[in-house]
Formats: C-alpha cells, sequence, structure tokens
C-alpha cells in the first residue's frame, strides 16, 4: 500500500497541506486559541513560511502536514502532523495536532495521534515517534499519556521550556 495522502479515521478525514490551504494555516495562525501553547499568533510572512516548510518536507519525505476535518463537513476543524524534527541534533519524527476550539474535549485529538502513530509505526516502520508540547498544555498531555506516550523530559528550545514525550515501537 503506497503512503497516504489523504486517510480517514472513524470521524475525520485528512488530506495532504497544499498550496490552496494557506488561507486556513492564516485562519488558524491567526486564532489565538489554537496558538496559545504553539507559539502564539503567526505573521502572515510566518503562515507563509510554515506553509513552504510543509510543502518542502512533504516532498522529501512524502509525510507531513495533514488538514483535518470532520468526515462529510467541508470545513477544516484542525491540522496533525507526522514529520521529521532536529532535537539535540537527533532526527526525530514527531506527532501533533491543533484544532479549533469548537472541536476541542470530541475525543479528536486522541483519535488523530492514534492514527498517526499507527502510520508512523505500521507504514513507515519508525523505531520511536515524540511528541513536543507545553508543560502548562495538561490537556495535550493528557491525550498523549491516553494514547501511550510516556514523558521523557524537559527542555529549552528558543528560550522556552517545552515538554517531550515518546512512544518506542514494541
Amino acid at each position: 500500500m503506497g503512503w497516504p495522502f489523504t486517510f480517514d479515521t472513524a470521524r475525520l478525514r485528512c488530506e495532504r497541506v497544499r498550496t490552496d490551504h494557506l488561507p486556513e494555516l492564516r485562519r488558524m495562525h491567526g486564532d489565538e486559541r489554537v496558538m496559545e501553547h504553539l507559539g502564539g499568533v503567526f505573521t502572515d510572512e510566518q503562515s507563509i513560511g510554515y506553509l513552504a516548510r510543509n510543502l518542502a518536507h512533504w516532498d522529501t519525505y512524502r509525510h507531513g502536514l495533514w488538514i483535518v476535518y470532520e468526515r462529510d463537513v467541508a470545513r477544516p476543524i484542525g491540522r496533525a502532523v507526522l514529520r521529521h524534527l532536529m532535537l539535540d541534533g537527533a532526527d526525530e519524527v514527531e506527532t501533533g495536532y491543533a484544532f479549533y476550539e469548537p472541536y476541542w474535549g470530541r475525543g479528536y485529538a486522541t483519535e488523530i495521534t492514534r492514527a498517526c502513530l499507527s502510520l508512523g509505526f505500521e507504514q513507515l516502520h519508525l523505531p520511536s515517534i515524540v511528541a513536543v508540547t507545553a508543560p502548562a498544555n495538561t490537556a495535550s498531555q493528557h491525550v498523549l499519556r491516553k494514547c501511550g506516550l510516556h514523558h521523557e523530559r524537559d527542555f529549552r528550545r528558543e528560550n522556552e521550556t517545552l515538554s517531550l514525550f515518546r512512544m518506542v515501537m514494541k
């Protein structure tokens, strides 16, 4: 089976990020609640750079950022990632997500995290997958633990303390 540019879960539909998703990324990056634990609201230039980096990641690795929808709805509700991350000189693959506030508390974060873990372990045969979150983001930490990731350590990056979680392939 080829790598999924799109994939579905029980309740969600995910499609590979494309250039025409820039307006959606701008909307997401301008939402203070979405960006609260993701470095804050982005400028337009930051959103353009984010899209360019994620398109290049897809070209290089054939996986990366997906835009997430409810199964039968046309308007995006968030994003999910399975992408490379340089961490202390090591090439890691991270999973992550961000949803608009009306979709919080519905189990979507858990559903998409489990799907990304499955893709990473079953199709990419990764030895481990990490997730990075702000120490204050206890809701995301709960999701990560529920999905089987374990807190490995806190670390500093760009004058910010972050928490690293990891799941190792069994």
